[in-house]
């Protein structure tokens, strides 16, 4: 027979890596979670964080971008690259003056894009060149 004392030794031990490792992959998921923002499974919660740009690392599997009453400006072209996933961008309610030529060029997937209350005077050049699944806008 064993000794009770090693096997209850031994148990903690296996109970301490498991959460060890559960903290260790929950670290890595929200590595990309760009700060004060909220990310939880495939969306991430911008919504009025007082961002003057758009934050430019987000979790890889990103589908729903909330950026929505900030006071974002001016758009590089860069911050939403590789977000393939992405089915909803939502940037209502900033002061964005232009698109970019190709901001949305790895967004074929996305759906709906919420660009209302900005200071777009025209769209020039065709930002929404490739986004073939658009429904609303």
């Amino acid at each position: 027979m064993e000794n009770p004392l090693k096997l209850c030794m031994e148990s903690r031990f296996v109970v301490c890596r498991i959460v060890a490792l559960l903290l260790i992959i929950a670290a890595c998921t929200n590595a990309q979670c760009p700060f004060p923002c909220s990310c939880t499974g495939v969306t991430v919660d911008c919504w009025k964080k007082g961002f003057t740009s758009a934050p430019t690392s987000y979790p890889p599997n990103t589908e729903i971008l909330d950026l929505s009453l900030n006071s974002i400006s001016n758009l590089q072209g860069t911050e939403f690259d590789g977000l393939r996933n992405m089915l909803s961008l939502k940037l209502q309610g900033n002061s964005i003056s232009s698109l970019p030529v190709g901001i949305f060029k790895d967004l074929a997937r996305m759906e709906t894009l919420g660009l209302h209350i900005n200071r777009l005077p025209s769209l020039a050049n065709n930002p929404f060149a490739g986004l073939r699944n658009l429904k609303t806008l």
